[in-house]
């Protein structure tokens, strides 16, 4: 393994729940090429959740010059010994900019806006007191956050290079139930590299701010390939469809169901969802419900899979058709996925979506589609020919190694970062 001088210092929120499907690939670079990589996690223990979702970290094999660290305790502002924080010029700056941006008061961003910052200040003083941070040469949040923030105002006292991913509820202001994000423009001009991971994010947040930042580098996400596929074979007479994601509000799992009491009831659907969620049970039943007064249709909700469940089943299984009928989205990896399988996809056009998903290797459905646009799109590519059919496959195949191919993007990404 050829090393160098630099120690990564890496921040994330929960590894084994979240992260883990996004860096694992990109840790298996980072790790050629770095001395020392530190993971500091910074949720509280989560094996109880793990356990509960039959998750195994055996399963996953770690470059032996990647180390773990974890915050024993969660970050909450409740307790008033902190209050004498909040008495600092800065905060004021940011509730003033916060209050201009809104054009008023909003008391839930002006309360964003004061918990973020002694979040900051709360898991600097944590960090500092469990963590060593003189032999670290780069810290790289995953996520811009608070965090970051932390990272940001003791940047001086650290010495350390600073650089920041950004995905999708850390990018978009209509993602926080208050419409602000905090701290957006003290982050973007003081990150010695920002690296959102689309291109949509980057314009989003410069025309947003306002201003344009010239540390910004896009750097795209990747995976490997899970199948290397010469001969595209599809279902006959039937259209399986996959979508993966957590079950929630954002995600519009209920859309897609709600559309499939619309396909023509001369096609047969076999829809398959992957993921977890409060309202799994309710989903079930209500698919369940629609299964018998439309024969045509079979759905199965398979709850929870780890990523390498997830990357057996779309390599071994014959599936049509990926489907993301999301609000919002950063570039899902579970697209990324789908093609490197030569699966052709359907995705709303939010976020980064339209970077991914076009006419030659799928469809782009309109950010809010109905459930009947919805049916219709699914009805399309099932009426499509074997010829045309075959082509998108080939096109989200390619489109995945030319753009989403985890060897490529995540050695420039290292690359970056070594040259800092």
């Amino acid at each position: 393994m050829k090393f160098n001088r630099k120690n990564l210092f890496i921040y994330v929120s929960d590894f084994w729940r979240v992260e883990a499907t996004f860096l694992l690939p990109e840790l298996e670079i980072l790790a050629n090429n770095f001395n020392q990589i530190k993971i500091v996690n910074t949720s509280e223990d989560s094996s109880k959740s793990l356990k509960d979702l039959n998750f195994k970290k055996e399963n996953y094999d770690l470059p032996i010059n990647i180390e773990f660290y974890s915050l024993p305790k969660s970050i909450k502002p409740s307790s008033l010994s902190n209050f004498y924080k909040l008495g600092n010029l800065v905060l004021i700056k940011e509730l003033l900019r916060c209050i201009w941006f809104l054009k008023k008061v909003r008391y839930a961003a002006l309360k964003d806006v004061i918990s973020y910052h002694l979040k900051a200040q709360l898991f600097y003083d944590a960090l500092r007191k469990q963590v060593s941070l003189a032999d670290c040469d780069i810290m790289y949040t995953y996520w811009l956050d608070f965090h970051t923030l932390a990272l940001i105002q003791n940047k001086t006292r650290l010495k350390s290079k600073i650089i920041s991913r950004a995905h999708n509820w850390d990018v978009y202001f209509e993602r926080s139930k208050s419409g602000y994000l905090p701290f957006r423009k003290d982050l973007l001009r003081n990150l010695d590299l920002f690296c959102p991971i689309s291109e949509h994010a980057k314009k989003y947040l410069c025309a947003t701010l306002k201003e344009s930042f010239q540390n910004i580098q896009v750097s795209k996400l990747g995976i490997h390939a899970l199948k290397q596929c010469e001969t595209i074979n599809f279902n006959i007479n039937k259209l399986k469809i996959v979508s993966i994601s957590y079950i929630s509000l954002v995600k519009r799992v209920e859309l897609l169901l709600d559309a499939m009491a619309h396909i023509p009831s001369t096609i047969n659907i076999e829809w398959i969802h992957i993921g977890p969620g409060n309202d799994l049970m309710q989903l079930q039943e209500q698919s369940e419900a629609l299964t018998k007064l439309k024969p045509n249709i079979a759905i199965e909700f398979k709850g929870f899979m780890d990523m390498k469940e997830v990357q057996a089943f779309l390599k071994n299984e014959v599936i049509d058709l990926h489907i993301n009928v999301s609000a919002f989205e950063g570039i899902p990896v579970s697209i990324m996925e789908a093609m490197s399988c030569g699966i052709p996809c359907i995705a709303t056009n939010v976020g980064g979506n339209a970077e991914i998903v076009n006419e030659k290797n799928g469809a782009l459905l309109t950010a809010n589609p109905t459930k009947e646009e919805i049916a219709d799109a699914i009805t399309a590519f099932y009426n499509l020919s074997q010829e045309v059919r075959i082509n998108k496959s080939k096109q989200a195949k390619q489109t995945w190694e030319l753009e989403y191919n985890a060897a490529i993007n995540f050695e420039k990404f290292s690359k970056l970062l070594t040259e800092m």
